[in-house]
C-alpha cells in the first residue's frame, strides 16, 4: 500500500495522526468500492462534524449520568471495606 501522506518532519505523536487520517481515509474508500464517487471537501467538514458530535454526546451522558456511575464504583469499595473491617474485629 502506498502511503497517502508524505512522511513527516514532524514528532512520532503528529506522525501517528496522519496514519489515523490515513488510515480513516482508506477505510472510507474502501466502503465505496468500484462506485464511481468521491469525497469533496464539504464531506470532510461532515465527517468533523460527526467526531464533534460524538464527542459532545459522550460527554453530555457522563454529566448526566455522573452520580450513577459514581455510586456503583463507589459500591464495589464499600462492599471490600466492610469485608475488611469484619475481618479485622474477628
Amino acid at each position: 500500500m502506498i502511503p497517502l501522506i508524505p512522511p513527516s518532519p514532524k514528532g512520532r505523536g503528529v506522525r501517528e495522526k496522519e496514519e489515523r487520517c490515513s488510515n480513516l481515509l482508506d477505510v472510507l474508500l474502501s466502503i465505496l468500492g468500484d462506485k464511481q464517487a468521491y469525497l469533496d471537501p464539504g464531506s470532510g467538514s461532515f465527517l468533523l462534524q460527526l467526531q464533534i458530535a460524538g464527542l459532545l454526546g459522550a460527554a453530555l451522558v457522563l454529566r448526566t449520568q455522573w452520580s450513577k456511575i459514581k455510586k456503583f464504583f463507589n459500591r464495589k469499595n464499600v462492599k471490600e471495606e466492610t469485608k475488611d473491617e469484619d475481618s479485622d474485629e474477628a
